[in-house]
């Protein structure tokens, strides 16, 4: 007599996580293409913009006319154009001359900090590595210097 045995279980679990591991998943992936996307457009912008000031800061200077700038985030760290440079013609320029520029930068140097305040900035921040509180860093600026700072001929 031949014995036949069959052992069976139940997988309808396993497959139910399996496919909610397939779901998250894609919505991770869906997610960082989105960011990436994000990501590559604001270094596109970034790029175009630190391009043209490496070879003129006088157009971008001329570019705000009409506009109410009140503050300017500035990194020190800029691809193909220095940070400090940037500030100096911020500076130099009379209808830059009194913007608020808090430099927000990865830079931890003290040599960098001398010069940046040196060179007029009226704050120097170091940037948060987490996005998170990097984001909840530049509202807390923003509250402060939109809402808080007074600056010549300005009204409330």
């Amino acid at each position: 007599m031949i014995g036949a045995f069959a052992a069976a279980r139940d997988v309808t679990k396993i497959r139910r996580m399996e496919e909610q591991l397939r779901s998250i998943n894609a919505s991770l992936k869906q997610k960082v293409q989105e960011r990436t996307y994000e990501i590559t457009r604001a270094n596109q912008e970034l790029e175009s913009f630190a391009t043209s000031i490496s070879h003129d800061l006088r157009a971008p200077l001329r570019a705000i006319d009409g506009f109410s700038l009140k503050l300017v985030l500035l990194d020190l760290r800029l691809p193909r154009v220095d940070g400090l440079e940037v500030l100096r013609r911020l500076r130099a320029d009379a209808r830059t001359c009194r913007l608020p520029v808090v430099v927000l930068t990865s830079s931890q140097e003290e040599s960098d900090l001398v010069r940046a305040y040196d060179l007029g900035a009226n704050s120097h921040l170091v940037k948060p590595v987490e996005s998170e509180a990097f984001m909840k860093a530049v509202a807390e600026l923003g509250l402060y210097w939109m809402l808080l700072n007074k600056v010549p001929g300005e009204t409330r």
